[in-house]
């Protein structure tokens, strides 16, 4: 596309994609389910009421004294370094760190996050079958522990090869094993955040921001100061280690639901 019409494009394309996605969530999308247009009666009935569900106010210094939610937003930064360097600098990586050519990027570069679709999807169904036999506490954490070690050795290894083929085998698996992850990470905030479950997931998504934002950043640093581009990529592979420990130690059941205030409960 940016060799025929340009990299504006690109840009156009999106934004026009974005403007439909809005409209689409405008129309579709409804605080109350009895407000949507296409609903039945019947279905309201079965719903059941929701007055007073959902706008009556944040209990931010409730919510904010869960160390649970601390701990988690905490993991996600640091996992953030793993995702951010996909995001932002595995292009440039790919081609002065690894000697692809700007064709080879291009074709190459979109496996990762292929891959990653299929085993988000494939995540949220590995988190309820695991969740039914062990529970959400033990099935959540093993799962983001255990796929985070993985996405560290992974991103190390794929540091160190030199051959296109193993890289671009190792940097697919890496991306893929470690959005395997997601559906687990999401559930946890859920589970921490209860009933405010969409607040705790935005302050989670925050800190991974921020990390993802510290990481894209010192990369730049790091390449400008040593001219080695393998060195930053074994960096966020320790940063994802980290995660992992972190994930590890999460319980996701000690949430705002299971306690909660006083004066909330008696509301």
């Amino acid at each position: 596309m940016n060799k025929h019409f340009g990299w504006q494009a690109v840009f156009v394309i999106l934004g026009v994609i974005g403007f439909l996605w809005a409209f689409a969530w405008w129309y579709l999308y409804h605080d109350r389910p009895a407000d949507h247009p296409r609903i039945t009666a019947a279905e309201v009935a079965e719903i059941g009421s929701d007055e007073g569900a959902g706008h009556s106010g944040t209990p931010w210094k409730q919510l904010l004294s869960l160390p649970q939610l601390w701990l988690i937003a905490l993991a996600y930064c640091f996992y953030a370094f793993g995702s951010w360097f996909f995001f932002g600098w595995f292009p440039t990586w790919l081609v002065k760190g690894a000697g692809f050519t700007v064709a080879e990027m291009g074709l190459y570069g979109s496996i990762p996050f292929l891959l990653g679709i299929v085993s988000n999807l494939a995540g949220g169904l590995l988190c309820d079958r695991l969740a039914q036999r062990i529970g959400i506490r033990n099935a959540y954490r093993l799962i983001a522990g255990i796929c985070l070690v993985g996405t560290a050795a992974l991103l190390f290894a794929m540091s160190l090869a030199t051959g296109k083929l193993a890289i671009v085998v190792l940097a697919g698996a890496a991306f893929a094993v470690m959005d395997l992850m997601l559906p687990a990470a999401w559930a946890m905030c859920m589970s921490i955040g209860g009933r405010y479950g969409g607040t705790a997931t935005g302050v989670m998504n925050t800190a991974g921001n921020l990390g993802g934002f510290i990481c894209t950043v010192t990369i730049g640093y790091v390449i400008a100061g040593t001219g080695n581009y393998d060195v930053p990529v074994q960096g966020v592979a320790v940063m994802v280690l980290i995660a992992a420990g972190l994930f590890a130690l999460i319980d996701c059941t000690k949430g705002f639901d299971h306690k909660v205030a006083p004066e909330l409960a008696a509301s």
